[in-house]
C-alpha cells in the first residue's frame, strides 16, 4: 500500500510540474493576454543538418543567449532562425520582441572556425568563396569577418573577383542580416543551390548602395523561392534569368532608381526572363518601367497586378506568359512597346483608359510577331456604352466586358 501511494504521489508531482511548463509555455493562466512567449526551444543544427543538441532558453532571464552558447547570432524570422556560433565578437543580443508569435522553436545552424576558414575569404566589408573547387552543399556566412569587419557585401564574380558563382555542389547559402549587397554574377551557374536564406529586411542607410547585380542567380535552375529583404532597393538586369524552377518571389514594398541617369522605378531588362515556373509574385507599388523582356516566357505566371503609378511596359515586357488569362492596363500607362504580351492565345486585355493612347507602338498587341492577329483590347467605361466597341467595368474589383 506504501509503495502504491508513493507511487501515485511521485505521478501527481510529475503531471503537475508538466502542467506547470505548459501553462508558462501557453500564457500562464486561462483568457491571459501574452503575444509572446517567454520559453523557446534552440535546436542546433550542423551545416549539414545533423542535429547536435537541444536547449531551452528563457527569455525573461537570458535576453542575450549568452548561457546558450558563446557567440551565437540569429535571424529570426516568420519561418525559421540561421545563426552561427563562432567567437565572442559575433554575439547579437536578442530580446522578447524578436520572438514570433505563438513560436515555440527556433532553429541555429552550427559553423565552426575551421570551416570559415575552409570555404570563406574575405576582403574588408566583402564575402567570397575561397576556392571554386570547394565542396561544401551548405555555406554559412558570419556576420563579422575573423577580423572584425562586418560584412556587408557578397563579392561579384569578375575582375579578380569570384563570388561564389559555379559552384556544383551548393545546396543552400545563409547570408546575415549584415548583407546588403549581392555583387554582379555572384551566384551565376550554382545548378544544385536550392536555398537561399537572408533575413526579412535589412537596414541601410541612405548614402548606402543597397541591390542584387547583375546576373546575381542567373542559371540557378534548383531554386525554388526566393524573398528579397525589405530595405533591398533594387534588383538589377538578368538577376534571376534562367532559373526555371523558381516559383514563387517577394520582393520589397518599393525600390528607388537605381542610376541617377534613370528616372524610372523599374524591374530591369529580363530580370526574370524563362523563369518557366514562376507562379506567383508582387510588383512594389512604385515600380513605373517594365523594361524589355523582364517577364518574358513565365510560361506558369497566373496573375500579375500592375502598379497603379506604371508609365512603361516595354518590347516584350510581359510576353508568354500563357497561363495569365487577362491583365488590366492601368491608365497611367504612357508607352507599350512591341509585342509587349505576344504569344497568348487566351489572353483578355483589360485598358483602363478609355482609348488606345499616342505613345503605344503599333504592333503593341498583336499575339504574334509573323502573324497579323491582334488581342481583343477592352477599354474601360464607367457607364454603359451606347456606340459600338468593346468596352468594361468593375464589378466588385474584377473586370466585366459590358
Amino acid at each position: 500500500m506504501k509503495k502504491f501511494l508513493k507511487i501515485m504521489l511521485s505521478f501527481i508531482c510529475c503531471f503537475s510540474l508538466c502542467f506547470s511548463v505548459a501553462c508558462k509555455s501557453n500564457g500562464g493562466e486561462q483568457g491571459e493576454e501574452q503575444t509572446k512567449t517567454d520559453v523557446v526551444t534552440l535546436k542546433v543544427l550542423s551545416t549539414s543538418g545533423e542535429l547536435l543538441e537541444t536547449k531551452v532558453v528563457d527569455y525573461e532571464e537570458d535576453k542575450t543567449l549568452a548561457s546558450v552558447a558563446s557567440g551565437v547570432t540569429t535571424n529570426i524570422d516568420e519561418k525559421h532562425s540561421s545563426g552561427y556560433f563562432s567567437d565572442e565578437n559575433m554575439l547579437t543580443q536578442i530580446d522578447k520582441n524578436t520572438i514570433v508569435e505563438n513560436k515555440t522553436t527556433y532553429y541555429v545552424n552550427y559553423i565552426t572556425d575551421e570551416e570559415i576558414a575552409d570555404n570563406l575569404e574575405f576582403d574588408g566589408k566583402k564575402v567570397q568563396c575561397k576556392s571554386t573547387s570547394i565542396t561544401a552543399q551548405v555555406i554559412a556566412v558570419p556576420q563579422k569577418s575573423p577580423t572584425g569587419s562586418e560584412i556587408k557585401n557578397v563579392a561579384q564574380n569578375k575582375n579578380s573577383e569570384r563570388g561564389f558563382a559555379n559552384l556544383s555542389s551548393l545546396r543552400k547559402i545563409i547570408l546575415p542580416s549584415t548583407i546588403i549587397k549581392i555583387g554582379d554574377y555572384s551566384f551565376q551557374g550554382c545548378a544544385n543551390l536550392i536555398n537561399v536564406s537572408m533575413p526579412q529586411s535589412i537596414t541601410v542607410s541612405a548614402s548606402e548602395d543597397s541591390n542584387i547585380g547583375s546576373y546575381a542567380f542567373s542559371g540557378c535552375s534548383s531554386l525554388k523561392s526566393f524573398v528579397v529583404p525589405e530595405g533591398m532597393k533594387y534588383i538589377k538586369q538578368h538577376a534571376f534569368e534562367l532559373c526555371t524552377n523558381l516559383q514563387t518571389v517577394k520582393l520589397p514594398t518599393s525600390f528607388i532608381a537605381w542610376t541617377d541617369s534613370n528616372e524610372e522605378v523599374e524591374l530591369p531588362e529580363k530580370v526574370f526572363y524563362k523563369c518557366e515556373n514562376l507562379t506567383s509574385i508582387n510588383i512594389p507599388s512604385n515600380i513605373t518601367a517594365i523594361r524589355q523582356s523582364a517577364f518574358d516566357q513565365c510560361k506558369k505566371l497566373e496573375k500579375i497586378d500592375l502598379p497603379s503609378g506604371l508609365k512603361i511596359i516595354a518590347k516584350q515586357g510581359i510576353a508568354a506568359c500563357k497561363n495569365l488569362t487577362y491583365i488590366i492596363v492601368p491608365d497611367s500607362v504612357e508607352t507599350i512597346g512591341v509585342d509587349a504580351f505576344k504569344e497568348n492565345k487566351t489572353l483578355k486585355i483589360y485598358v483602363e483608359a478609355t482609348e488606345e493612347q499616342a505613345g503605344w507602338a503599333e504592333n503593341w498587341n498583336r499575339i504574334k510577331t509573323s502573324e497579323a492577329n491582334l488581342f481583343d483590347v477592352y477599354y474601360y467605361s464607367q457607364e454603359e456604352p451606347t456606340t459600338p466597341g468593346n468596352f468594361w467595368h468593375y464589378v466588385e474589383d474584377l473586370p466585366v466586358i459590358w
